[in-house]
């Protein structure tokens, strides 16, 4: 793990300084031939594996800092040896989220480099790394809840969130390799309006599971919370939310109780009451504002 974190400082001492020049410059061969994109390009290095290992490693992680916590008193976690030990782990934490944020912004560069025309065969191809996360999310849903917990980027984190939605939405027509394929027209909003009513809930839970629903709904809403109206990022997240706080916390208790009306038995776990209670009480306050 040591190694894997010197790994992740020395491509982000290579890579950052060139993402800055490229923004100011556009030009593509200062991204491509940095050490981040040199090395995803190996073929030596299967992407898609890559990326699912450090997932697991990840969850992994996440998992022993909350059973450390969980598990150790006050007084245990002031001494001198459990203390070093949940540091390490949410060092790995950092290092690994560090990489994927690296990586998006890689695939964001390649992206636009693409449109502009400056990107060729040599190249090479890979899926962008958002697309491998969602895969593997879908597929060992095991790992979605650590997952979510520990990738704290905001943006990222709902952009995850709407695109695992989006599987379930009828597909635009067929784009082509260099247009913009994005689900731009995904928002929370309109998640949750797959929720709206008992009927739509239950056209949802035959597709996806209803636990998995409640969870990236509960994670989008503690999203929407956590930015900062006043922040450079409002116009981002108001773009991402589709809609005003106040309708989004209406929403989402509409979609939980629509999804209690079908499975009367549905377990909701204590991070989604949290959120539950948040959006009632905040559309109370709201609407007598």
């Amino acid at each position: 793990m040591v190694l894997f974190q010197y790994l992740v400082r020395t491509l982000e001492a290579d890579f950052v300084p060139r993402h800055i020049a490229y923004k100011e410059s556009l030009d593509w061969v200062i991204i491509r031939e940095s050490v981040l994109n040199v090395l995803l390009g190996s073929r030596k290095l299967v992407f898609k594996m890559f990326v699912k290992n450090c997932i697991s490693l990840l969850n992994q992680h996440q998992r022993e800092v909350e059973d450390d916590i969980s598990s150790k008193s006050a007084s245990d976690l002031d001494s001198s040896l459990t203390f070093p030990l949940v540091e390490f782990e949410r060092e790995a934490l950092i290092s690994v989220k560090k990489l994927f944020i690296m990586v998006i912004n890689l695939d964001l560069i390649r992206k636009e480099a693409d449109k502009l025309g400056l990107t060729s065969r040599a190249d090479g191809l890979r899926n962008p790394i958002l697309e491998v996360i969602l895969e593997e999310l879908t597929y060992n849903t095991i790992y979605l809840s650590p997952f979510l917990l520990a990738f704290t980027e905001w943006k990222w984190k709902l952009q995850i969130i709407l695109l695992y939605f989006s599987r379930y939405q009828v597909k635009a027509a067929l784009r082509t390799r260099r247009s913009d394929n994005s689900q731009q027209d995904l928002t929370v909003e309109s998640a949750l309006s797959m929720f709206s009513t008992e009927a739509s809930a239950k056209a949802m839970v035959k597709m996806m599971c209803p636990e998995v629903a409640q969870l990236l709904l509960a994670h989008a809403y503690q999203v929407c919370l956590s930015v900062d109206g006043g922040s450079s990022e409002a116009n981002d997240a108001a773009k991402m939310m589709g809609a005003s706080l106040l309708e989004i916390s209406c929403k989402f208790v509409l979609a939980f109780q629509n999804l209690r009306k079908i499975n009367t038995n549905i377990q909701i776990s204590q991070f989604e009451k949290e959120a539950l209670f948040t959006a009632a009480t905040l559309t109370r306050k709201l609407q007598n504002e």
